[in-house]
């Protein structure tokens, strides 16, 4: 389990001694509670990931160029009674969502393919929130340099979120921002764009480790994508640092396990920084 940890870690190749020492301004303390509830859903993105990614491995070997006949709308949900998980793979035809089938995968992370259809009543919200999600991306911009992962979860009051993140292609992680939807529960109408881009996406070198420093000036607290690239390439890299305007935080290996170290800039440092950058 991951373990969050508050504190300054003295590093001599980081540039991080001395906040809180400088000056005696009150500091705006590191809201732990807010990265804490972004850890736990990037643990579940996580793992969606890997059911996905499992079971599209899978297909492929068994069904080839059949692949390409199948739409974009491919997600994976969680059984509400049991700790299994679905991914279902289809297309829209004449606006209607056809399955072609779906993968059943236990918490062993064992498969079981079947072309049966599960209770469309269940799944149609999915895929139409997903095609809803894709259509507002492709009003909002006309190309984008990387490829984007989707992932959905049904929310409590029956609404969707969708996340579209940056895929990991050709040994490259890449991070720089996010784009997140919410739906409603029909799946047919946007409710929110809580999508957050720095400009550019950065590409880092999986076979290629050293430290990662992710700038994110501008931001007052780790954005979800950060913390995501973070934790999914963790084993990667020796070290990954997210730089926002109040703080450092920094995911380390432990003996055993993987901490976060947050470190709290003073008012002083934030807005040194702001000056360098607009000097």
């Amino acid at each position: 389990m991951l373990r969050f940890v508050g504190g300054i870690l003295l590093l001599c190749t980081l540039t991080l001694t001395g906040y809180g020492q400088r000056n005696k301004q009150k500091r705006v303390d590191f809201d732990t509670t807010a990265f804490n509830a972004k850890g736990d859903l990037v643990r579940w993105l996580v793992k969606y990931d890997m059911v996905s990614r499992n079971t599209m491995t899978h297909m492929v070997r068994h069904i080839g160029s059949e692949v390409a006949k199948l739409g974009p709308e491919r997600f994976c949900f969680e059984s509400d009674t049991s700790d299994v998980w679905y991914a279902v793979y289809g297309k829209f035809v004449d606006d209607q969502y056809h399955q072609a089938f779906h993968y059943r995968v236990n918490a062993n992370a064992m498969m079981q393919a079947s072309e049966s259809e599960l209770d469309t009543a269940i799944i149609n919200p999915y895929a139409r929130s997903l095609r809803t999600a894709f259509r507002t991306l492709s009003a909002s911009t006309d190309s984008l340099s990387v490829r984007l992962t989707p992932f959905i979860r049904r929310n409590t009051d029956a609404t969707f979120t969708v996340w579209l993140l940056p895929a990991f292609e050709d040994f490259k992680a890449v991070y720089g921002g996010e784009y997140v939807y919410q739906i409603d529960a029909s799946g047919n109408h946007l409710l929110k764009d809580e999508s957050y881009l720095t400009g550019h996406f950065r590409e880092i070198d999986v076979e290629k480790p050293s430290v990662v420093w992710m700038d994110y000036s501008g931001c007052e607290e780790p954005p979800l994508g950060a913390v995501y690239f973070a934790w999914a390439f963790r084993t990667f890299f020796p070290r990954i640092i997210i730089d926002t305007d109040r703080s450092v935080s920094i995911l380390v290996k432990t003996e055993d396990d993987w901490s976060w170290v947050h470190n709290t800039k003073q008012p002083a440092e934030s807005s040194k920084k702001e000056k360098k950058k607009k000097g």
